[in-house]
């Protein structure tokens, strides 16, 4: 499983799934409906965390539906109950205007696709078995244009002599620009590669068979220490009760050999119908 940017990635869906989520509570604030604003976060808790068994295409028709039934409302009705109030010490002082609902809902469908569409690259990527498996989030490898030029390099234009001690020498600007690191692109949305994925749908990742992985006592995993304290406990404590059982069964079988013995002596030495 590849792991490059994995983290960035990820970071990234959970900022956008969180201001989503904060936006859907501005927009009940400014227009109270319960029904809109259900949807949206079960809509949204569909999206974040992503399951690739479905397609995308699946989860642009939910998100594109629900929003589509959000501004209907706001486009025809606009805010609910005429006032933008929750309870009588919550909301606005004033009536927001259907350019400002249709404005926010319009956004939040954005963002909505924008999360689905980079949730769902990144998961059908890194779950992909696959070790030449193309990630499309990234951009396409270019090989950097090298011009030719003569042997020579342009003289500088000041002649003063370099001291050690001068910062602006040669050598010190040589070592500051390599030690910059050009910040890498995590990742570089196109759309004709949305298309492309909604056009072309990419086989489901194959689930893993729960029958092959191993059992929690078998697995390399260290166990924590106070469940290896109870487990070293609980077989001492076998250990003792087995001791025990042991030592009482042989002292039961030497007190009966021993009074067995003496009887039979005793039987032995006495003869039927005998004076003494």
């Amino acid at each position: 499983m590849p792991t490059r940017y994995y983290a960035q990635r990820q970071h990234l869906v959970h900022s956008l799934d969180s201001l989503i989520r904060q936006l859907s509570t501005l927009s009940f604030l400014l227009s109270p409906s319960v029904f809109i604003y259900l949807s949206r976060l079960l809509v949204q808790l569909q999206c974040v965390p992503f399951d690739p068994s479905h397609p995308l295409r699946f989860f642009y028709v939910l998100i594109l539906f629900c929003n589509a039934v959000a501004l209907w409302i706001h486009a025809i009705q606009g805010a609910s109950e005429g006032r933008a109030l929750v309870i009588d010490f919550i909301g606005l002082s004033y009536t927001p205007s259907r350019i400002q609902l249709l404005s926010l809902d319009l956004f939040i469908a954005f963002l909505q696709l924008l999360i689905a569409t980079l949730a769902y690259e990144t998961q059908l990527y890194y779950r992909s078995t696959d070790a030449d498996a193309l990630d499309v989030l990234l951009p396409e490898a270019s090989i950097p244009s090298t011009p030719l030029t003569s042997g020579y390099s342009p003289l500088a234009m000041d002649f003063r002599p370099s001291s050690p001690s001068d910062p602006d020498t040669p050598e010190t600007s040589i070592t500051k620009d390599s030690r910059k690191n050009p910040t890498s692109c995590i990742i570089d949305l196109q759309f004709s590669q949305v298309i492309s994925r909604l056009r072309n749908p990419p086989p489901p990742v194959p689930q893993r068979d729960e029958s092959l992985l191993p059992l929690p006592n078998t697995t390399a995993l260290p166990l924590p220490a106070s469940l290896r304290m109870i487990m070293r406990a609980n077989a001492r404590a076998r250990r003792e009760r087995g001791s025990a059982n042991t030592g009482g069964t042989t002292r039961n079988t030497g007190g009966g050999g021993s009074g067995g013995g003496s009887g039979g002596n005793g039987s032995g030495g006495r003869i039927p119908g005998g004076l003494g």
